[in-house]
């Protein structure tokens, strides 16, 4: 697209005859190329403030399954402590996993199966949701990491009973 619209300023140089619509084209020339950079910049910085703010980043990946499955560390670890704090660690790979989507909180502390509260608690390049169970024994926690600037789940730790 650039070059097409560089060929075609360049051509319309080239025809003009008269200084003043070389100097108006030259004008509109550097308009739609200032135009380009902004739309370039907007769209890489849209992408960095997606992982500069851990909310940000998480909007995204509750919606979009697609962004959530390369945000997502595959194989996923998941670790299970059964309630003798016996460790199990299994993984689930990319084919297996299923879009989950922790932004749907309506009525998860009122239900009546399942009920369960959720905190976000984020510290500098490290990020847990936790899901606590009220009055059952569900404890899940999803952990993300920040690194090169970008968001990542990278494990669940299931302590449910």
């Amino acid at each position: 697209m650039k070059q097409f619209h560089f060929l075609l300023i360049t051509f319309f140089l080239m025809s003009c005859s008269s200084k003043n619509t070389d100097i108006h084209t030259a004008e509109v020339s550097n308009d739609i190329i200032g135009e380009q950079t902004k739309l370039s910049n907007t769209d890489s910085m849209s992408a960095v403030n997606l992982d500069i703010n851990f909310e940000s980043f998480l909007r995204e990946f509750c919606a979009k399954e697609e962004f959530q499955l390369i945000r997502v560390d595959f194989p996923l670890k998941i670790i299970l402590l059964d309630i003798e704090d016996r460790e199990e660690i299994q993984t689930i790979s990319k084919e297996e996993w299923q879009h989950t989507n922790l932004l749907d909180t309506a009525n998860i502390e009122t239900r009546d199966v399942d009920a369960y509260s959720q905190t976000m608690h984020v510290n500098g390049s490290e990020a847990i949701i936790k899901l606590r169970g009220i009055d059952n024994g569900i404890r899940i926690d999803y952990k993300f990491q920040q690194r090169n600037r970008r968001w990542y789940l990278k494990e669940i730790l299931n302590a449910s009973t």
